[in-house]
């Protein structure tokens, strides 16, 4: 039973002499994300954030094509993600590509997207290099069915306004 790790949320313990590497800066990180996650599933609960920008909302474009506006917004995803979208978004309802499921309901889904970004490489040692940064960014998908938030990090939607 020694051997077995013991289960709970690993936050660093800082003292005088310390040296870090970088396992321990992603290990603080992690603890951080993770409590904020906890804390959104467990007190907000996941959803669209009622009052809070245009609270992604879908309208309907006045033209001849299937196009929707999905206005900005936010909203937690059933992993306890922040999921912001922060300017509208214009997308295309392509009947060809849902034919079987037409006529029908089609779904808007957004999804909490994390994007690697800023990628360095240590011009005087190029053994060291990686993303610098991670965007948490969405994703808006068209499809012929509603997303699960319960099947947490497959399907990362925001389906629902909270009540």
């Amino acid at each position: 039973m020694a051997d077995e790790a013991a289960k709970g949320y690993l936050r660093l313990n800082h003292f005088h002499g310390l040296r870090l590497e970088s396992e321990d800066f992603e290990t603080g990180e992690k603890y951080h994300v993770d409590k904020r996650k906890l804390h959104n599933k467990i007190c907000h609960g996941r959803g669209v954030v009622p009052r809070y920008s245009g609270q992604l909302k879908v309208i309907a474009r006045k033209r001849g094509d299937l196009s929707v506006e999905v206005m900005p917004g936010y909203a937690i995803d059933g992993d306890g993600n922040d999921v912001f979208l922060w300017e509208p978004k214009i997308v295309v309802i392509e009947p060809a590509k849902h034919a079987p499921k037409m006529p029908g309901h089609i779904f808007v889904n957004v999804r909490y997207v994390d994007e690697p970004s800023d990628f360095v490489v240590n011009k005087a040692n190029p053994k060291f290099k990686g993303h610098r940064r991670i965007l948490e960014t969405c994703r808006v998908d068209v499809e012929a069915k509603a997303a699960a938030p319960e099947e947490g990090s497959r399907s990362r939607a925001c389906c629902s306004p909270r009540t």
